[in-house]
């Protein structure tokens, strides 16, 4: 019984010609590549981090240790970044997704729908008259805000005919809300002709009712 010359297990040797010194083909590899490296000539570098002495078996390293490799790469990669930050502009400028009007914007920002402070507020209640509309029963896609009903409507109240207040929530009860003159459940069609300008109050007062007007 003898030791493979690498790993130091022990094997039989049955061969009746050449001797084995190593166990698997493995460490018959790593043996032939030890002493392939022992048999050339020792190559020094320096450090390029610590700028200390150390011998390298290929001229590709640079570094004498993972400690000294992970920290040029993280030196390195924070000078690529600080010379990218001199050449990126600090603003970008975008389209509004409500009223197609440019919009600055930091540079870093990905978010892909963007509005001004107004337009927002304005695309929010557009996109939750819809909700509302296709909880009744009725697929659409129309957006139209209150601020454009109110408008044509005057800013008055279609039901009893008062003053509608713009800046009051929606949720008050005199807060400005779309009308359906014929109600979605009756067959009517959210369209900007069948909309108009109504309190909370009278506008939940209405209900699904055709005829109220004449009931006052």
């Amino acid at each position: 019984m003898k030791k493979c010359t690498e790993c130091q297990t022990k094997i039989e040797d049955r061969s009746q010609g050449r001797r084995r010194l190593t166990c698997s083909r493995k460490c018959r590899d790593a043996r032939t590549y030890r002493l392939e490296l022992e048999a050339r000539e020792p190559v020094f570098a320096n450090c390029i981090q610590c700028n200390k002495t150390f011998q390298v078996s290929t001229h590709q390293r640079k570094c004498c240790s993972v400690e000294c490799r992970k920290k040029r790469n993280a030196e390195t990669a924070k000078q690529r970044y600080a010379e990218q930050m001199k050449t990126r502009p600090a603003y970008k400028f975008r389209q509004c997704s409500w009223c197609e009007q440019p919009i600055k914007l930091p540079y870093s920002s990905n978010s892909p729908n963007k509005y001004h402070p107004d337009c927002k507020i304005q695309a929010r209640r557009a996109r939750d008259r819809i909700k509302t509309v296709r909880r009744q029963g009725y697929r659409s896609n129309y957006l139209v805000t209150h601020e454009e009903i109110a408008s044509r409507d005057n800013y008055t109240c279609q039901l009893c005919d008062q003053p509608v207040d713009m800046t009051l929530p929606r949720t008050s009860k005199f807060g400005a809300t779309l009308d359906h003159r014929i109600p979605i459940s009756k067959g009517g069609a959210d369209t900007l002709d069948n909309l108009q300008l109504a309190h909370w109050v009278c506008n939940n007062r209405k209900s699904d009712r055709t005829d109220y007007a004449e009931s006052r």
